[in-house]
């Protein structure tokens, strides 16, 4: 059946995707307030290992500059004024890596390293870059749609990626901002593919649907950035008046970087980084739904649940109802076949 599916999608990922890496790189570099993140005192190069940022952690110039500055601009990210922003970003990022492992690991998903490029370039990059591109690949490159649910070990594999591979080291990084351990969050994506790599290797395979467990995985999920976004509303939410939320909000070109801090320049490029992160997952929301009505659905409940319980929710709601509807239509395909093999015995 033709589709016009992947060409809608190009015209609307790809100018995400353009518009993201203007806001978030682009504008830095053409005011040259990107020097702040790539120029920082504690990071000299060539390295010259005096500050706590710069480990010698392979004693080539190229990669312990790369390190340092992730680690310079993670320190920044959680500090002072900046933690909270921070903190509900990151755990909402973990509804968009759970979905797109979900698509990644589906036996006619793109590949099983696919979850675990996104998501380590999302780390070393930006994720408001790298996920509008990922999303532009699953719907108008690849042409054709994902439809089979998750296996059993697949989901339980996933799950235990998910809370090893990237919660605890998020949850270690924000609660000591220890330089190992920033280093070892920037890795999650790595530790993924190993966990599930490890657990197929060691549990015994089998044709099990993993429905329930990729439910508790979205599930988990969505109970912790909502609960974030909850904390935050409740902390925040009575001092904001709408001067002052103007004041935060992203401006669409960088001031001089003369007369900005180093704060203010990392905020603006996580702002930016978390809205087209999570425009380019509500919007892969839209792809997904089957029919009109469930679209109307969709655009009446995004606006409700983003206000209520954040963005992660919306993502991590949207993939629940995904895979029951999957689950739903492999089981009638499965009656179907049943039902024709018994009439042809």
């Amino acid at each position: 059946m033709v589709t016009l599916k992947p060409t809608v999608s190009f015209f609307v990922f790809f100018p995400l995707f353009a518009a993201a890496a203007w806001s978030i790189i682009g504008q830095l570099i053409s005011s040259g307030a990107h020097k702040a993140i790539t120029q920082p005192d504690d990071c000299p190069f060539p390295p010259k290992y005096l500050s706590a940022s710069q480990i010698r952690h392979t004693g080539i110039s190229a990669i312990d500059q790369a390190a340092c500055l992730g680690v310079e601009l993670t320190k920044v990210a959680l500090f002072r004024d900046l933690q909270p922003f921070t903190v509900y970003f990151l755990s909402s990022l973990s509804s968009v890596f759970m979905v797109i492992n979900i698509e990644g690991l589906r036996e006619d998903g793109p590949s099983t390293w696919f979850p675990a490029l996104v998501t380590s370039f999302s780390m070393m990059s930006a994720a408001g870059i790298v996920v509008p591109l990922a999303w532009l690949f699953i719907f108008a490159l690849r042409r054709r749609e994902s439809m089979e649910p998750l296996t059993r070990p697949t989901a339980e594999g996933l799950f235990l990626s998910l809370i090893l591979g990237y919660l605890l080291p998020l949850a270690v990084m924000i609660s000591t901002t220890d330089e190992y351990a920033i280093l070892s969050w920037a890795f999650s994506g790595i530790f993924m593919v190993i966990i599930q790599r490890l657990w197929a290797s060691i549990r015994p395979p089998t044709g099990q649907a993993g429905f329930f467990t990729t439910q508790l995985g979205l599930l988990t999920t969505l109970l912790i950035s909502s609960f974030i976004h909850l904390t935050m509303m409740f902390n925040y939410a009575p001092k904001i008046t709408g001067e002052s939320l103007l004041q935060w909000l992203p401006t669409w070109t960088t001031g001089n970087p003369k007369y900005l801090t180093t704060e203010a320049i990392v905020l603006q490029f996580l702002q930016w980084d978390f809205l087209f992160t999570f425009v380019a997952s509500i919007f892969a929301g839209v792809f997904y739904t089957d029919s009109w009505p469930e679209l109307l659905l969709y655009a009446m409940a995004t606006p409700m649940v983003l206000l209520a319980l954040g963005p992660g929710a919306v993502v991590s709601a949207m993939w629940m109802w995904r895979e029951w509807k999957l689950t739903m239509l492999k089981q009638v395909q499965t009656d179907g076949l049943q039902t024709n093999e018994k009439k042809d015995q």
